[in-house]
């Protein structure tokens, strides 16, 4: 019983990083109070109830005691689920991971990770380029699945869906919107990587050399971005397009697709300042991250959870042959200093079996 409670525990480390992350979140709130007094009428008393939200954000933790077996199983605890809360960014990142990887690993023999990028933009210009960028990535895929033809250029690739996850990194007032794409491209056969050009350099370093594929996407991709028309003619007269690659889809790819959409830091380490958040607050509004397309338009984990749950409620019925458990509620910082019991959680089981299933 005991190694399978080990199973199950919620990590020291774990309640740490919620603990920073918490206080991380004043900072956060003081930005939502400056623009509380900016805004009025509705828009104020909402984020009237987000300050509300973020600061009860995992403040307490609802749990099941056993005094007998000093053993706590966490039941739940409050959310706000705001965009720029630390904690609600990376349970919405373990949720999506959890929901999609079951069946996305179906596909994982035609799965590509492409990404897009496009050149930097100023604050005040962050939405209008967000909102390109989403218009031109739904005309890209019409190319790439034959949808729309272009006279001269055949996309026979096998496309079968996509999905599309933007991130958005920051320095100063300087914003850089790009997406993290996952392809499913059935028998596509990409031509050897021996193309150059300035995408192949950074800081003066090689790093690497482009297909034909990601030569067409890079063109294709500058002309939607720049409101031109894609034909033959215009794609032939580009000498180089906006940086884009695309390569065969890597385990560790998965965690780019499904990180959170912006970090709490800029480019160079420092904590993001009013103004970007203020800035990122607006150009985000009602914005959504992660968007799938044809086949992979409405996926649903369809993993075995059942049998998770059944075993772990199981875990829970042999604690409860001994004694009923007592509800209280406990801050992570006092979790934290408890070594005298075990504290456990079913969401850390599932992480346990995951990573059974990988080795």
């Amino acid at each position: 019983m005991e190694k399978t409670l080990t199973s199950c525990e919620v990590s020291k480390d774990l309640l740490v990083n919620i603990i920073n992350n918490i206080e991380y979140n004043k900072i956060i709130i003081d930005y939502y109070k400056e623009l509380e007094k900016e805004v009025f009428g509705p828009k104020k008393e909402i984020i009237t109830k987000k300050i509300e939200y973020i600061r009860d954000c995992n403040k307490y933790w609802d749990i099941d005691k056993y005094k007998i077996q000093k053993v706590k199983d966490f039941k739940r605890t409050n959310l706000c689920k705001d965009k720029f809360c630390s904690n609600c960014k990376k349970v919405k990142q373990s949720a999506r991971m959890a929901k999609y990887l079951p069946e996305l690993e179906k596909y994982k023999n035609i799965s590509y990770h492409l990404t897009l990028t496009a050149p930097t933009v100023e604050g005040e210009y962050l939405e209008d380029r967000i909102n390109l960028m989403s218009q031109s990535f739904r005309k890209l895929i019409n190319y790439i699945s034959g949808k729309k033809r272009i006279k001269g250029i055949n996309f026979e690739w096998g496309y079968k869906g996509a999905i599309r996850s933007l991130e958005i990194t920051f320095k100063g007032n300087i914003f850089h919107p790009h997406y993290h794409c996952l392809l499913l491209l059935d028998g596509f056969k990409m031509s050897e990587k021996v193309i150059i050009n300035d995408y192949s350099f950074s800081y003066g370093e090689y790093k690497n050399s482009f297909s034909e594929e990601e030569i067409l996407i890079q063109k294709i991709w500058y002309l939607l971005i720049n409101g031109k028309t894609v034909n033959k003619k215009n794609i032939d007269s580009l000498d180089i397009g906006y940086s884009c690659k695309l390569d065969k889809l890597k385990p560790n790819d998965y965690n780019e697709l499904f990180k959170y959409m912006t970090k709490e830091i800029q480019e160079d380490g420092q904590v993001l300042t009013y103004n970007q958040f203020k800035t990122l607050y607006f150009a985000l509004y009602r914005v959504k991250q992660i968007q799938g397309y044809g086949i992979l338009y409405n996926v649903t984990d369809e993993g075995d959870i059942e049998s998770f749950i059944e075993e772990y409620n199981n875990i829970i019925e042999k604690l409860k042959e001994i004694e009923n458990p007592e509800r209280i509620l406990e801050k992570p910082s006092e979790l934290l200093k408890d070594k005298e019991y075990i504290l456990i959680s079913r969401k850390s089981y599932f992480k346990y079996l995951r990573e059974l299933e990988e080795d």
